[in-house]
């Protein structure tokens, strides 16, 4: 793989930036290029020379990641909105009422379509998340079916669900994998506090006055993960980002498991492992790809 190459499928920026950026480094190489045989050098010589001049395509990445990589206080905002919107939703007890869910459904939905459409620009991938929360909830439902209903809802919702998120995932990972784990960034927890309201692990049902009573500390951890969502927008290291994704997830859940005998030591180890995955899983998968496109070069 040459230097342009490795460069192109490593630079982790949105698109209009990355394709401007390309441009202008190409443009730089073909003037060095240009000195360099005037000084006497072959055409090839003086192309791999021009490139060797740039230095390191590792640090290269690195620098102009950090350059480009921190959003403004405007998309950290727009970012961080669907989190504080939920945030307000259960600090006012207007959720889950269903006219509540319905309004906030349509919403992210209309805004992550328009998001998508529009160069899927970073503050989309928080909005993207919570349209994968409606769909757990249901396939927690589908859990407590009797077996007749379990394999007629599976066969008409498994099949939709796993299409949408593989589509999602793949046109997601050929950006950045970071954006996948900030998408799915709200999953464990949300799971943690579904299990918190289900009635004996049933999750076709809920106790009200346990949610009614939980409500502040289900908006307390949502203002938790905007803020999050904030910090990780604002921040230039891709290290520090990751970082920054993953000790919310830790705190909260050990904070639901301290808090709620309902929710137990498995439950909680086994979304700490999901929030994980989720989190660090999509780093493996994109260097899987890298490699396979790299053989492929």
């Amino acid at each position: 793989m040459n230097y342009f190459t490795y460069l192109k499928n490593n630079l982790h920026l949105e698109p209009g930036i990355k394709s401007e950026f390309m441009e202008e480094l190409g443009s730089h190489i073909e003037d060095r290029k240009k000195d360099l045989i005037e000084s006497g050098l072959s055409e090839d010589d003086a192309e791999k020379r021009a490139w060797q001049l740039l230095g390191s395509p590792q640090i290269i990445v690195k620098q102009i990641y950090e350059v480009y990589s921190q959003g403004t206080w405007k998309q950290a905002l727009c970012a961080s909105l669907p989190h504080f919107i939920v945030a307000a939703l259960f600090a006012l007890h207007l959720l889950p009422d269903l006219l509540s869910l319905i309004i906030l459904s349509v919403c992210t939905m209309i805004t992550a379509v328009v998001g998508w459409f529009h160069g899927r620009p970073t503050w989309l991938f928080p909005w993207l998340g919570y349209l994968f929360i409606p769909p757990i909830i249901i396939g927690l439902v589908l859990i407590n079916l009797s077996n007749q209903w379990i394999w007629i809802a599976s066969l008409l919702y498994i099949p939709f669900a796993v299409l949408s998120l593989i589509l999602i995932f793949k046109q997601t990972i050929k950006r950045d994998w970071l954006f996948i784990s900030l998408m799915l960034f709200p999953v464990p927890i949300a799971i943690g506090w579904i299990t918190v309201f289900s009635i004996d692990g049933y999750f076709l049902f809920y106790d009200e006055l346990q949610l009614y009573q939980t409500a502040s500390w289900v908006a307390l951890s949502c203002v938790v993960l905007a803020l999050s969502v904030v910090i990780f927008t604002r921040v230039r290291q891709r290290w520090a980002k990751a970082g920054i994704l993953m000790i919310p997830e830790i705190v909260i859940l050990t904070a639901i498991a301290v808090s709620y005998e309902r929710i137990g030591f498995w439950t909680v180890a086994i979304l700490m492992c999901l929030a994980f995955a989720l989190i660090f899983g999509p780093a493996f998968v994109e260097r899987k790809v890298y490699k396979e496109k790299s053989k492929g070069n």
